[in-house]
């Protein structure tokens, strides 16, 4: 009998998520018109979708688990939300996620976020890609900007951090204690939350992780939490502008 073939070697557990999708398609709302009709931020609500086996790893730690030290109130506004899941209104219909930064300064003792900057960026229908970071920090730089937290889609699942996610907090906690998480579920009710890791067990797992797949779960539970700190102030009330770079 002739010996079976070798098998091939297994992909590499990045390179589904990390390579760039062929786009030919136009690209989506690369304009902020301040003349467009709000969309409605509920838009239909369903049931959580998170699978029964992860359900324990994706629960957040109860809100009073979460902070053990002291952080700066951040105002976030309302209009962000709804801006942005307006543009990444074309990828969650086409299933790609979409992400953002939020950006901001001190005002005294707290910070104010003033900018949605929507970078390059490459997505799947589970993770998005953070493209040219040089020309972000050169924006930043230029108007004197701190990154504040970041917003993304889940484009058909409902609110929680994946390990991308979490790992993704990680490193903007890891450089501000007071920086979150976003997580915008569409299709969901309800349809926005806001997340960071639990500090210090949360972040202190996060950041020694050793884990090579993109999608992992970790030992430990309750990793991350809803936040206490940021301030979602009324629509209209505070100035924002949106950049996109795509």
């Amino acid at each position: 009998m002739p010996p079976s073939p070798s098998p091939s070697p297994p992909s590499s557990p990045k390179s589904q998520y990390l390579k760039p999708p062929a786009v030919t398609d136009p690209p989506v709302h690369r304009l902020f018109d301040p003349e467009d009709p709000e969309p409605p931020l509920i838009l239909s609500p369903a049931r959580r979708t998170i699978p029964l086996e992860l359900e324990e790893l994706f629960t957040p730690a109860p809100l009073s688990d979460a902070p053990i030290r002291d952080l700066m109130a951040v105002n976030l506004p309302y209009d962000c939300l709804q801006r942005f899941i307006s543009i990444g209104r074309i990828n969650t219909e086409r299933n790609r996620e979409t992400c953002g930064l939020l950006l901001g300064r001190q005002k005294g003792k707290r910070y104010v976020m003033t900018t949605l900057l929507i970078p390059k960026q490459f997505s799947t229908h589970n993770a998005c890609t953070i493209e040219d970071e040089v020309d972000i920090a050169h924006f930043a730089k230029q108007r004197a900007l701190v990154t504040l937290g970041w917003i993304h889609t889940h484009p058909t699942e409902s609110c929680f951090m994946t390990s991308i996610d979490l790992h993704m907090q990680g490193i903007f906690q890891s450089v501000l204690p007071e920086a979150f998480a976003v997580v915008c579920s569409p299709k969901h009710s309800p349809n926005f939350r806001l997340y960071r890791l639990t500090d210090p067990s949360g972040i202190r797992t996060i950041l020694s992780c050793e884990e090579t797949n993109v999608l992992h779960t970790h030992p430990e539970r309750q990793l991350y939490a809803p936040t206490d700190h940021v301030r979602i102030k009324a629509a209209g009330s505070m100035p924002m502008e949106v950049v996109d770079l795509r």
